[in-house]
């Protein structure tokens, strides 16, 4: 009788907060990124999350930014903004597990 792994849990909600100024280029900061993980931490707290809020500097999406990942080993969610981020706070509060996340939650936002 072979068994199951269970999907680990995610620990972290990363965030990329990369600015790139001197070149102009897009990035996630100049998208929106750092009021966005504010709100992220506000919903970790108010929603009693067992996660962390990790900001981090470049995932190498900064085309398709603001980028979020959960962590360890979950997917990146593009265009991330505050419906999108907590549709998917509101999966985790059920189940952390990747497994049991709705496909909906995840889907990425192209920006308009």
């Amino acid at each position: 009788m072979s068994q199951q792994t269970k999907p680990a849990a995610f620990q972290h909600i990363m965030v990329c907060i990369n600015s790139r100024p001197a070149s102009g280029q897009p990035s996630c900061a100049r998208r929106g990124s750092e009021a966005l993980a504010e709100h992220i931490e506000a919903q970790i707290q108010a929603l009693d999350l067992d996660l962390t809020l990790q900001r981090t500097i470049c995932f190498g999406h900064c085309q398709e930014g603001p980028t979020v990942r959960l962590a360890p080993g979950g997917p990146f969610l593009q265009f991330a903004d505050v419906p999108t981020v907590d549709a998917l706070l509101a999966q985790l509060v059920t189940d952390k597990r990747i497994a049991n996340l709705l496909p909906g939650a995840l889907k990425s936002r192209e920006k308009k």
